[in-house]
């Protein structure tokens, strides 16, 4: 006869495989960002920022959370991409990048000069270092 949609096979057969799409998705953001932990245990360089960046990058993509653009934007070796990335992350909605492109204005745009004067970009960095460093569940 006529199955429903409500039978077991069917159903499954729908909303299944999002489910494991969304297991892999979990998975690869997971694997991406202990990648991106254990580069910044190993870092000895700014050049070895770039390998906690890709990382990140990759991450971001399986992710919906514009504080993690914020993080992604403060471990590029570049200042043209990291600017670029705080704009990124404030228009997706982090507070914390709102907060660092006002201070930027009041730096003349100079991530440099920022980060050697200001106190809060300060607080913002390493708050993205330690949580890049302590979190162990993603």
């Amino acid at each position: 006869g006529n199955r429903h949609l409500t039978d077991n096979d069917r159903w499954n057969s729908l909303f299944g495989n999002e489910d494991t799409k969304l297991q892999e998705r979990k998975k690869t953001f997971i694997e991406h960002m202990n990648k991106a932990k254990s580069a910044l245990q190993t870092v000895h360089s700014i050049s070895d920022l770039d390998e906690v960046a890709e990382h990140l990058d990759l991450a971001r993509v399986y992710s919906s959370d514009p504080n993690l653009s914020l993080v992604c934007a403060l471990f590029q070796s570049s200042d043209k991409q990291a600017i670029e990335q705080i704009h990124t992350a404030a228009s997706l909605g982090s507070v914390d990048a709102q907060k660092l492109i006002a201070l930027l204005d009041e730096h003349s745009n100079n991530l440099i000069h920022l980060q050697k004067s200001c106190f809060d970009f300060q607080r913002v960095l390493n708050h993205a270092r330690s949580f890049l460093l302590s979190t162990n569940d993603w």
